[in-house]
């Protein structure tokens, strides 16, 4: 019987990979075909099949044994109403990369082979991607045994590459903008994980990210120097934090896991009081002795106080002031004041006495002044002082005591009185009665405040000149590397 191949047959370009633990990968091509007889009839033969021998030649035509590159000889092949499926495998590894142009050729029983011969296209080469001719992958399998490397315009600038080797394991991206195409990220795991970013311009490390086993670390520079300015370090006992000078010396230290003075350390004048509100200060005089008032002002006590930075120094003083043997009109003026002598101020002085007495016996005053001040950072000097007025007997100043406290900043307006307004230019001028004599007095009312102010802003203008000068310095160093 003479078998025809119908046209219509279809060749099926499924590619099965199933790569095995020794890395060959098995090929094959699913073939469907439609078989029938002299009259045009559908064949069915079920058991044991129609014999077919499919044959790979690489030639159109030629059937010489030289182009013979496949064959599976004649084999059985079930055939149910015309139709048959036939897997063609398994395929040598190297059939679809050494011979670009194949065809398939199929022979029924004794017939000649049907012509013409089927050209497999490219969907079965597909099985090619199974043995991948590159020198990056052994030919064993699937392992790397060199650096891969992309270099997506063909112009011999590499844009990234990956490097497996001993003690190297890591992946390099190039910045492809540079002249130089400098490594712009590498991320690596010889021990531990890292990501490293780079400078373009000269492939000095900026920010380093790495794990490891003890904890996570970030470190970022801000030199081409190779110094890291900034570092971030965390572990199970605690984390740090570390600011390093242009040399890489820490100057700043912030640990969770030290203890005291070790949690924070900072190198001299590292932080001003525009940055930390300095911390309040108090000093103190006071005696057991006594002074004897006289006409003028005496001074009853004296204190120094050194402050870190402009503030206030808010002042207290207190002593018990003895009248006895006394017929007229006596009194006590007690104040506080940066120099000794002059005459009591109004609005801060506190008097004591009577215009008339009942006896000569003695009398007992406690007296409570204060004061404020508002001083640029450095040592000062201040006077609990006292007179007496109209009076020619003996007064006594008993255990004159006095206190500064230094307060770094204000909350209110803070109200001060002078006798002339010294270039502030919100003050007031108010009227200050003296209590004896009745007589009137022009003195200003000030808010201290105006001073912490301008205080403030000469801070940061300095601040910023120095900032300035700093950056200049930085600028003229890289430029004489």
């Amino acid at each position: 019987m003479r078998y025809f191949f119908h046209a219509a047959v279809l060749l099926i370009g499924v590619v099965l990979l199933v790569v095995t633990a020794a890395g060959q990968p098995p090929q094959y091509i699913n073939y469907q075909g439609r078989l029938t007889d002299d009259a045009g009839e559908p064949i069915t033969n079920t058991s044991p099949g129609a014999v077919i021998t499919f044959t790979i030649w690489n030639h159109e035509t030629e059937s010489n044994p030289a182009y013979e590159r496949w064959s599976t000889g004649a084999v059985y092949v079930p055939v149910e109403d015309g139709l048959f499926d036939f897997q063609l495998g398994p395929l040598p590894d190297n059939l679809f990369r050494d011979y670009p142009d194949l065809w398939l050729g199929i022979q029924v029983a004794a017939d000649p082979e049907i012509s013409p011969r089927t050209k497999l296209i490219s969907a079965a080469y597909a099985c090619h991607a199974g043995t991948v001719d590159d020198i990056y992958v052994d030919e064993s399998g699937d392992e790397m045994t060199g650096s891969l490397q992309f270099d997506y315009h063909d112009d011999g600038n590499i844009e990234a590459e990956v490097s497996i080797g001993p003690g190297i394991n890591e992946m390099n991206f190039y910045d492809t903008d540079s002249p130089q195409n400098n490594k712009a990220v590498r991320i690596s795991a010889p021990q531990h994980g890292s990501i490293e970013l780079f400078d373009n311009d000269d492939e000095h490390v900026k920010v380093l990210l790495r794990g490891h086993s003890t904890g996570g670390e970030l470190a970022l520079a801000g030199n081409d120097m190779g110094f890291a300015n900034a570092y971030l370090y965390g572990s199970g006992t605690g984390g740090q934090l570390q600011l390093m000078d242009d040399i890489g010396t820490p100057t700043i230290t912030l640990n969770a896991s030290g203890g005291g003075d070790l949690s924070a350390v900072f190198f001299d004048e590292a932080i001003n009081n525009m940055e930390i509100i300095d911390e309040p200060g108090i000093s103190n005089n006071g005696s057991t002795g006594f002074v004897t008032l006289t006409n003028t002002m005496d001074d009853l006590q004296s204190l120094t106080i050194e402050i870190p930075a402009s503030g206030y120094i808010y002042l207290e003083g207190w002593c018990q002031v003895i009248i006895g043997d006394a017929t007229s009109e006596n009194y006590a003026y007690i104040q506080i004041d940066e120099t000794s002598g002059g005459t009591h101020t109004p609005g801060y002085f506190v008097m004591v006495g009577m215009y008339e007495y009942p006896n000569s016996n003695l009398f007992y005053y406690s007296v409570y002044v204060n004061r404020i001040y508002f001083k640029d950072a450095g040592t000062y000097d201040f006077i609990l002082e006292g007179k007496k007025m109209f009076s020619t007997h003996t007064i006594y100043c008993f255990y004159p005591n006095l206190t500064a406290t230094y307060y770094p900043t204000s909350y209110t307006p803070i109200r001060a009185f002078s006798s002339s307004p010294e270039g502030h230019p919100e003050a007031k001028a108010v009227t200050a009665v003296e209590p004896i004599t009745g007589d009137e007095q022009t003195v200003y009312e000030l808010d201290l405040r105006y001073y912490e102010l301008k205080a403030k802003e000469t801070k940061i203008k300095a601040l910023e000149a120095e900032l300035e000068l700093r950056q200049a310095e930085r600028q003229a160093a890289r430029g004489n590397q």
